[in-house]
């Protein structure tokens, strides 16, 4: 012991068990000896009142406490948590890219003066809602390869497990959040982006769009992950512009109860509706109007 060649050394008898060292003893061999001396204590005590100490011990062993559960823990709860970022960010990725790629046709064509043109034989919200609705179904022809790929790929490897039901049911309504968002924010950001007439000052009128967009993401894959029946989350995801990234989510969770999502639809439509007449008022007052930014409140005043 002294030389260091022992850390430890146990002497005496079962019942009085006795250890050594250099200088303080380990606190978890201590605290397994003790529970040894302990338990030769109360089997010697048994034992002389009379009670057989191996039956006490097993009678001990057997008694446990009765657990009842309210609400049963779901096995699929980490497949649906990667789920529902997955969808979170995809829906993300393509509301940002299939906006700007409205944005930077508006400008392109007014720049360039073609909207003349095409305005010569039809209406302004008739192009508008052309546009939008061109690069809508584009972009969710390319989000429907990109999603069935991508489970595809996890039901082959074995990555996914949960049941088809509920992904089909996880794809089809990340496809309709896909077209309610698109719809709204595509129609926000055409109506912005006829405001100007150059490249260069598009990010000016586009970025208060986009930071809508960014936040209920951010609220989303920082909350939902640790707190899936988050109130707030709940509540948010009910504001149309905000339900496009946050309902997909607690969908692909299985914590959206089905009023809250046909609530979400009915509000989202309605502000579709609105953004329509109102985006389609900004881009006929404006779309023509080309040289030094038109002022928000001129495109709304003129018709």
């Amino acid at each position: 012991m002294r030389d260091g060649d022992l850390e430890a050394l146990i002497t005496g008898t079962p019942d009085a068990p006795r250890l050594v060292v250099k200088r303080s003893p380990d606190g978890e061999l201590r605290a397994a000896l003790d529970a040894v001396v302990q338990q030769q204590a109360m089997n010697a005590e048994l034992a002389r009142v009379g009670l057989d100490p191996a039956g006490v011990r097993a009678a001990t062993e057997s008694a446990h406490v009765s657990v009842t559960s309210l609400e049963t823990e779901d096995p699929h709860l980490g497949e649906r948590l990667g789920l529902a970022i997955a969808a979170g960010v995809v829906l993300y990725m393509f509301l940002i890219i299939g906006g700007q790629m409205v944005a930077q046709g508006v400008v392109e064509e007014k720049s360039s003066r073609v909207v003349e043109l095409l305005l010569s034989t039809i209406k302004p919200t008739q192009l508008l809602a052309g546009k939008v609705i061109g690069i809508g179904l584009t972009n969710l022809l390319q989000l429907v390869i990109i999603a069935a790929a991508g489970l595809i790929a996890s039901g082959v490897g074995g990555v996914l497990t949960l049941p088809s039901a509920a992904l089909a049911g996880t794809l089809g309504w990340g496809l309709a959040w896909f077209l309610l968002g698109f719809f709204t924010y595509a129609t926000v950001l055409a109506a912005a982006s006829s405001l100007v007439s150059r490249q260069e000052d598009l990010q000016n009128v586009i970025s208060p769009v986009i930071m809508v967009l960014v936040v209920p993401f951010v609220i989303g894959v920082s909350m939902l992950p640790s707190s899936p029946d988050s109130t707030l989350t709940a509540v948010l995801s009910l504001v149309p512009g905000f339900s496009p990234t946050l309902m997909p989510m607690r969908i692909a969770l299985g914590v959206a109860a089905p009023w809250e999502i046909a609530l979400s639809v009915v509000l989202s439509i309605a502000a579709v509706a609105v953004l329509l007449r109102l985006g389609g008022r900004i881009y006929s007052n404006a779309v023509l109007h080309t040289g030094a930014r038109v002022k928000l409140r001129d495109a709304l005043r003129a018709a």
